[in-house]
């Protein structure tokens, strides 16, 4: 994934799929890494479970223009479940 413009960090004023959970969730990976979690981290996990992985109106959120695989997407993810993806290195190239 090729990065286009620059990371903004704005606030929702609608619903969104959170992109950083369906890297932990529906990859199935987060029983995998479970152990490697802080408590911290954890109840992030848990709260992003309970709003549906889904990035709620009045919240902050991460939001940066990508290339992958020659089709545009925007990233829209829950900071701190980004912050666990990108500690445990959970990103990888898909194309």
């Amino acid at each position: 994934m090729a990065l286009l413009g620059p990371v903004r960090k704005p606030r929702a004023r609608k619903f969104y799929k959170c992109n950083a959970c369906e890297w932990i969730f529906d990859a199935g990976i987060v029983w995998d890494i479970w152990d490697e979690l802080t408590y911290t981290e954890k109840r992030a996990l848990a709260k992003a479970r309970k709003a549906r992985f889904k990035i709620i109106p009045g919240q902050v959120y991460i939001k940066a223009p990508q290339v992958c695989c020659g089709e545009f997407f925007v990233f829209r993810g829950i900071p701190e479940i980004d912050a666990i993806c990108q500690r445990l290195d959970l990103y990888e190239d898909a194309c």
